[in-house]
């Protein structure tokens, strides 16, 4: 029997995943097939000020469930006109820097091969976190450090081979 579509929706919008095991049961497969389908996106983290997870955090959870991370920058990358998602990207680039200055993701991921994604996410800060950072007065650190992720990573650190 299909679930409705209330439960659903503020199923996978919850921060309290403390459900018994039988309710999760029944409630993940539905949700996850609608994230694997593009049914569930993170919009609604980037355009509301009193989204209770944060962007980067929704981030990592719809690209790993989806296997996917381009069309959820895409998605962020459209939205940056706002100021939500302007705000979740200075809080997100803070988050990710030293990761990705390591050339790592910065979460854990399922994925054998974590260059690609790595190399997209670190693209596409280096693309849109400047003048973000910039409006939202981030530290003199934070701009540094994303200038330094447009380096090759032996160059970062003054490493030579």
């Amino acid at each position: 029997m299909p679930l409705d579509e209330d439960l659903l929706r503020r199923t996978y919008r919850t921060t309290d995943w403390r459900y018994p095991g039988p309710l999760l049961r029944r409630i993940l497969p539905p949700v996850t097939r609608r994230l694997a389908a593009g049914e569930v996106d993170q919009q609604h983290t980037l355009v509301d000020p009193g989204a209770k997870v944060p962007a980067h955090e929704a981030l990592a959870f719809v690209a790993e469930v989806t296997g996917q991370l381009a069309p959820w920058l895409n998605t962020w990358a459209q939205l940056l006109a706002g100021p939500t998602a302007r705000r979740m990207l200075a809080a997100a680039a803070d988050e990710w820097m030293s990761d990705l200055l390591g050339d790592r993701l910065p979460w854990s991921s399922w994925r054998d091969e974590e260059d690609t994604p790595c190399l997209a996410l670190s693209m596409w800060v280096l693309r849109h976190a400047p003048p973000v950072l910039r409006d939202h007065d981030a530290s003199g650190e934070l701009h540094d450090l994303v200038r330094l992720l447009a380096l090759p990573h032996a160059d970062r650190w003054g490493e030579r081979g």
